[in-house]
């Protein structure tokens, strides 16, 4: 059996109002593979159109209506995804925004809300004509970071034609607002923003030239300040394009270009090249090229979250002369990173038929297991129609009781980078193997999260007993350092004076939920918080103990029947839910009397409201009202401020996860809106039937039904579980 295997059904363009139609000119995956996203022309006229897919057993079956551009903007020339499919940003670069012509592109998101596509904010317009403003996008895991290329940027005055410029902007209450100032590339008509790419936080990100030279930017205290030296494309003798892909944690790219080393090889042959920082940018292995002219070989890369798999398109295999390969029909190329040498997973991809141009366009889920591909000049719905296909490994099966070809060692690293599998399973490597085959695919988990090499290096008694082995040391993390808090990061800094951080993880955790940026930027990465601390935090007067676990624990009983006097769990509640949810460690007590001022959040007004059917009828969402109401009438009548379980709503009617998702703040707002009215239940879900029906779940949350619960919208539902 073929190491790749087509999932579903082609997906051919719709030629009804244009027969060449150029569909998967580009494309999209979300992280776990089951969202996919196709652009086409549309129109002659170059309307530009979006079409978003879900995978449902096996059948690619589109979710919304079709997103369709204005005359002329080409809509959809560049996509990209949140991780988990519900947000896309779709470039428009020859969008006239301001109706004379100008032509300054512009750049548009929407967010997929009750099976339709919504768009967040108002277009994101270039400022100033012809500036191709959305020839490249990227997205942050969670959506709310934006980058975008702007590569005939003029930015730095007539002198600097096409200097080109990348701009990179945050979502704040639907609204598009640019994090610092454009960063401009170094000389003209270098076309700076040909491709950019984002972390998954989006703290940084990845620009190229036309020529393939990367510069790589990390936002602080929302400056971009470039990190590392510059990255020198190839100067071979083609240098009109280059693509790029930062993996999530922006410390692996992979850069791809139609040139190839010191002209060694004959006329856009195309070569690849990967870097990681430490410090500064190294070449990881040796350079992937090309086998022959026109193979355009790295027209189009994508890599996986952990860095480790990387995806190349070669759009132009078999197109100059007698080639056995095919004239013209594209291949794809991936390959995996192992001990600083590139392996070739399975055969390459090929095109269908001659000139289809197969691996125009390619992106790879988050685990790099699927990948989708377009071929903009096939012919299969009409002339170029073009078409698109989706791939899977085989090394992996899915659905209950597939196998798994991980080795041993591999398990041991899948359990050691992931806590709740440590957790779950200890060393029982059969029940990882098991668990990754049926559910660690689908959720986009890592497999190398977790480095044993590091692990080794930073702990000497651990290098002095085990040597170089990686299993014995992955074993020691799993059933003892896990626990003991070690982890396989240094904690010292390459920049900036303090050395290694003493913090403990309690600290790391408590420096994190005391600063809003500081959420936005690592999340739970207290590693990274422990390194924000000793270089910056210190010298910036930051404080450890701004936010207090024990007041948020007091002040909601939900988290305090959850977690105990757990302040561990209560602050990564708090930084992974809570500051979203707009809770707060401070109580909101409040004078007495008409007209006092109310110190609920959005967040808690809505729950109150939710939580009483005649606040309901009175205010509907007017959260103004409701605070009013709870400081002069609900306080005294003893009326609680939670009794409305938005995350049971969520469980107990999964139309609803499928349009809202995760979104708990939507999930109140449409409960107070349709569900009351509608008589929709919040507790039909049985958390405690889940947690018994799965040994994985019973051993990482033990009877913990509100985890139960949260696990099966985020991740169980998906993943086909049932209650």
């Amino acid at each position: 059996m073929s190491y790749w295997q087509q999932v579903g059904q082609n997906i051919v363009g719709d030629t009804a109002h244009l027969t060449v139609l150029y569909s998967g000119r580009a494309t999209a995956i979300s992280d776990n593979g089951s969202y996919i996203a196709i652009s086409d022309k549309y129109t002659v006229s170059d309307f530009g159109r979006v079409k978003i897919f879900k995978n449902t057993n096996n059948t690619w079956t589109q979710i919304g209506q079709d997103i369709i551009g204005g005359w002329g903007d080409s809509l959809g020339s560049s996509l990209s995804f949140s991780s988990d499919g519900q947000i896309i940003a779709l470039g428009a670069p020859n969008a006239d925004g301001v109706g004379n012509g100008a032509k300054e592109g512009a750049v548009r998101v929407y967010k997929l809300n009750n099976d339709s596509w919504e768009q967040i904010g108002e277009d994101i317009q270039g400022k100033s004509q012809f500036q191709d403003t959305g020839n490249s996008v990227s997205l942050s895991a969670d959506g709310k970071t934006l980058a975008i290329g702007v590569r005939f940027s003029h930015g730095l005055g007539a002198n600097y034609t096409n200097i080109g410029a990348a701009r990179i902007y945050r979502n704040n209450n639907d609204s598009w607002e640019q994090i610092g100032s454009d960063i401009y590339g170094e000389a003209t008509w270098s076309n700076f923003g040909s491709s950019v790419s984002l972390s998954s936080d989006g703290s940084k990100v990845a620009v190229s030239n036309k020529h393939s030279d990367v510069r790589v930017f990390q936002n602080t205290n929302d400056n971009w300040s470039q990190i590392g030296s510059k990255i020198e494309g190839i100067r071979g003798s083609s240098l009109s394009h280059s693509s790029l892909s930062i993996s999530s944690n922006g410390n692996r790219l992979v850069i791809g270009g139609e040139s190839t080393p010191l002209n060694q090889f004959p006329t856009n042959t195309g070569s690849v090249r990967v870097f990681d920082f430490n410090g500064d940018w190294s070449q990881v292995g040796e350079t992937l090229t090309g086998e022959s002219e026109g193979d355009y070989f790295g027209n189009s890369v994508d890599i996986s979250n952990d860095g480790s798999i990387i995806a190349i398109g070669a759009y132009g295999v078999g197109s100059i002369g007698d080639d056995s390969r095919g004239e013209g029909k594209g291949s794809i190329y991936v390959y995996e990173e192992s001990n600083n040498n590139w392996t070739q997973l399975g055969d390459a991809i090929n095109g269908e038929y001659s000139g289809d141009q197969f691996g125009k366009s390619v992106s790879l889920s988050g685990d790099g297991s699927t990948l989708i591909v377009g071929a903009d000049f096939n012919d299969e719905g009409g002339l170029l129609s073009g078409n698109v296909r989706i791939f899977s490994s085989s090394s992996g099966g899915s659905g209950s009781g597939g196998s798994s070809n991980l080795t041993d060692l591999e398990a041991y690293n899948y359990i050691a980078s992931h806590n709740d599998l440590i957790s779950a399973f200890g060393i029982d490597i059969e029940a990882a193997k098991s668990h990754y085959t049926n559910y660690g695919k689908s959720e986009g988990r890592s497999l190398t999260s977790f480095s044993a090499t590091d692990y080794l290096s930073k702990y000497s008694d651990l290098s002095a007993a085990f040597g170089s082995d990686q299993t014995l040391a992955l074993k020691h993390y799993i059933e003892y350092g896990y626990e003991e808090g070690r982890t396989d990061t240094s904690s010292s800094s390459v920049s900036g004076s303090g050395g290694s951080s003493n913090l403990t993880d309690l600290e790391a955790y408590n420096y994190i939920a005391s600063h809003n940026d500081l959420i936005s930027a690592f999340g739970l990465d207290i590693e990274a918080a422990k390194s924000h601390y000793t270089n910056y935090g210190i010298s910036e007067g930051r404080s450890l103990t701004s936010f207090s676990a024990s007041d948020y624990l007091a002040k909601y009983s939900d988290l305090s029947a959850a977690f105990g006097s757990d302040q561990t769990l209560a602050l990564k509640h708090y930084i992974e839910y809570g500051f979203s949810e707009g809770r707060t460690d401070t109580f909101s007590s409040s004078g007495s009397g008409s007209g006092s001022s109310s110190n609920l959040t959005d967040f808690e007004a809505l729950n109150y409201i939710a939580s009483y059917g005649d606040l309901i009828n009175a205010f509907g969402t007017d959260i103004t009202s409701a605070k009013s109401h709870y400081t002069d009438y609900g306080k005294s009548e003893g009326r609680t401020l939670d009794d409305f379980d938005e995350w049971g709503y969520l469980a107990s009617n999964n139309n609803l996860i499928n349009s809202l998702g995760s979104d708990t703040t939507e999930a109140i707002k449409h409960y107070i809106s349709f569900g009351y009215s509608q008589g929709k239940i919040t507790n039909s879900f049985d958390a405690q039937s889940y947690l018994n029906n799965y040994g994985d779940l019973k051993n990482a949350f033990g009877d913990n039904q509100e985890l139960a619960t949260k696990h099966y919208v985020e991740y169980g539902f998906n993943e086909g579980r049932v209650f």
